[in-house]
């Protein structure tokens, strides 16, 4: 029998035995088929991976009637693979699901309306992990009160929010403590060597005392850290449109070669280095990945496998790589408008 090759680790304050690598799903219904998504979920299991997170709104293109789709694809599978026991599903809410204001946010009314959605197209009774989607604005207090309410009915084991700030963040604390609920067990973050800035010193510290695990997407920021961007021989689409208006310029291609040479003499590639360079930043527990093919896993999955130097040589061998580039290499902006 094949061995896992994905470790696993518990999330802090939970029962949750999660694989370090999640499964992203946003493009899934939209450039990822139904079946290709299936065999990528196959080979993820059989790899070791058990954690597999979406959203209503995935896939998250212009196409209304599309919103669920993903959701759906993963329901169907677990039908099939009567495997529901063995994964850890995460998904989201907040998104726009239709026309009016009842179909969207974080208010009391659209969330017990969306996780009953969610549960039908996931086919499942219960999700491990329901996560704000992004801060709206709406009165916390609605929102935790409605979350303590899923976790009470047995429809939500834990919860979790994606991109709030240390300040909002600890507010949504004081609320739970105060009233006695559930609080966020897990923060969705970007988190990569580009957009490092982000993960701040306070929010890493607030999530290591109160037990919150972030949960690291865009580890490659969209594939932009694999280099694949700088031979200017990508095939234009609407996402790549968007990962080379977001990050091709003259400091992030310097950050990449330069890093991709000193990966060349270390042995290792730039991916193995990436994903190994997130999970060694405070707090982070998982790092999420997208992928649309069986190939396109195995080479992400292959990534969390042994390195000839310790996750903490990798940190300090990013630090000294900026410390020797300060003035063309600056720390990237801790403001996130961006959907995960």
């Amino acid at each position: 029998m094949r061995q896992p090759t994905i470790p696993t680790v518990t999330l802090p304050a939970t029962s949750l035995e999660v694989s370090v690598l999640g499964l992203g799903t946003g493009g899934w219904g939209w450039s990822c088929p139904a079946a290709d998504c299936e065999e990528v979920m196959d080979v993820y299991c059989d790899q070791g991976g058990n954690l597999i997170d979406s959203a209503d709104v995935y896939p998250l293109d212009s196409n209304l009637s599309h919103r669920g789709l993903a959701e759906e694809i993963i329901g169907n599978w677990i039908s099939k693979k009567r495997n529901r026991s063995k994964i850890i599903l995460a998904t989201k809410v907040g998104g726009v699901m239709g026309e009016g204001d009842s179909c969207k946010g974080l208010g009391r009314e659209h969330i017990l309306q969306a996780v009953d959605d969610s549960l039908r197209r996931l086919r499942t009774d219960y999700i491990d992990i329901y996560q704000t989607h992004w801060d709206d604005g709406t009165n916390p207090e609605d929102t935790l009160g409605a979350m303590a309410d899923l976790v009470k009915a047995g429809k939500v084991r834990y919860i979790g929010c994606c991109s709030y700030s240390a300040r909002r963040l600890l507010q949504c604390l004081e609320i739970s403590s105060r009233y006695r609920i559930p609080p966020f067990r897990t923060l969705q973050l970007k988190v990569n060597l580009i957009d490092r800035g982000r993960l701040t010193k306070t929010l890493g510290s607030i999530c290591a005392t109160h037990n919150i695990s972030i949960l690291a997407y865009s580890p490659l920021a969209g594939g932009f850290l694999t280099g694949k961007y700088l031979d200017q021989n990508w095939r234009s689409t609407s996402k790549t449109d968007v990962i080379e208006s977001r990050y091709l310029n003259d400091e992030n291609s310097m950050l990449v070669k330069g890093m991709a040479a000193i990966c060349e003499s270390l042995g290792i590639n730039l991916i193995e280095f990436c994903t190994h360079w997130v999970l060694g930043q405070n707090s982070v527990k998982v790092v999420l990945f997208g992928a649309n093919s069986a190939a396109q896993l195995k080479a992400i999955t292959a990534s969390v496998g042994f390195l000839p130097i310790s996750q903490a040589q990798v940190v300090r061998i990013f630090e000294d790589f900026l410390k020797e580039r300060p003035e063309s290499l600056g720390v990237a902006s801790t403001q996130d408008g961006s959907p995960s």
